[in-house]
């Protein structure tokens, strides 16, 4: 009699084991966190909804907003590098210098070895548009970008941007005279070209040279190109806070930038 009882509550224990481990299983559960749910990755479309609209926001001034599409975009596809170059001078106008030049070392080690001209024009001038940008040595990386511009670019229609920039790595390395000779070729060569950024460029031109004669000791020289640089601005360039810089929000914004430099340097 006790061994039938014994047999029967080995056999109601049996079967009850299945649920009673389903009841624990499913009380974990309950008391586990819930997992956050994973972001997708961001599609073609995203990515291009994101560009645009960083290029409207750039042009209306909004800096901040621009900057943070542009950091979207180059999040979800590091590869392009017009991207990187695009956001350089958003990332300055909003304040954020040490993410600017975070972004400027990030961006030379992915692109710094390019052979093609205009990249190599991009990456330089982006780790040059503030003194101090990149360190001593990868000014100097910087600086060799700027002469493959130069070199592999001869026969470009944006061969004076790459003087330009290739004079204003010069001028980052101390090398005031060889910048003040980037910045004739660049004007000599501007005279040829029909580029319609052709005023950005030439009012860097006469900002670097600016600085340049400055280091110099030529003060009267300096400013004289100073006065040339801020005439151009002020006549031929929009207010960058207009509200509508155009679709060459980017050569304008720079210019800016660097004009702002030598009026610190040029009382």
């Amino acid at each position: 009699m006790v061994w039938t009882k014994t047999k029967i509550a080995l056999a109601a224990a049996i079967v009850a084991f299945p649920m009673i481990v389903t009841l624990i299983l499913m009380l974990l559960l309950l008391k586990s966190p819930t997992p956050r749910p994973v972001a997708p990755p961001a599609t073609a479309q995203t990515v291009r909804s994101l560009r645009s609209s960083a290029d409207a926001r750039a042009q209306s001034g909004r800096w901040q907003e621009a900057a943070a599409d542009l950091a979207q975009v180059i999040k979800a596809d590091p590869s392009q590098h017009m991207n990187w170059w695009l956001e350089m001078p958003l990332l300055i106008q909003s304040g954020k210098i040490a993410e600017y030049k975070t972004q400027c070392n990030a961006m030379l080690d992915r692109f710094g070895q390019t052979l093609n001209p205009m990249i190599a024009e991009r990456v330089a001038k982006s780790c040059l548009l503030l003194p101090s940008a990149v360190s001593p040595a990868n000014l100097t990386r910087v600086g060799n970008a700027a002469t493959t511009a130069v070199s592999l670019g001869t026969g470009s229609p944006w061969l004076h941007w790459f003087q330009c920039t290739r004079g204003l790595a010069d001028y980052r390395q101390g090398r005031f005279t060889s910048a003040l000779e980037g910045m004739d070729l660049a004007q000599k060569q501007l005279a040829q070209s029909d580029d319609v950024a052709r005023d950005q460029c030439e009012a860097e031109t006469y900002f670097i040279a600016a600085m340049a004669r400055y280091q110099l000791k030529q003060p009267d020289e300096a400013r004289a190109a100073l006065a040339h640089g801020l005439a151009i601005v002020q006549t031929k360039l929009p207010a960058l806070d207009s509200g509508n810089l155009g679709c060459l929000w980017y050569d304008t914004v720079t210019a800016y930038i660097l004009m702002r430099e030598a009026q610190g340097m040029i009382k």
